[in-house]
């Protein structure tokens, strides 16, 4: 996407990607949460898994990425103990 101001697309980059994945299963509506199966944790260990077949990453770090979701992982591990 060309927003009218930009000369260039708009792009997803390792900070967007390092964001969206902070927030992953941290939101959902009161509705939603009574039928609720999956966790952060769980949602985290589907794309630690399937990063491994992510064939496009742009200019997206693929380490840093990685790294990010190791450690929210941790992160999560902590907060139940």
């Amino acid at each position: 996407m060309i927003r009218p101001e930009q000369k260039e697309p708009v792009t997803w980059e390792t900070k967007d990607e390092i964001r969206f994945l902070k927030k992953i299963g941290t939101f959902c509506t009161p509705e939603y949460s009574r039928v609720r199966t999956c966790q952060r944790k769980d949602l985290l260990r589907g794309y630690l898994s399937g990063l491994e077949e992510r064939v496009v990453w742009d200019d997206l770090d693929k380490e840093l990425v990685k790294d990010c979701v190791e450690r929210l992982l941790r992160e999560c591990a902590t907060a139940e103990k």
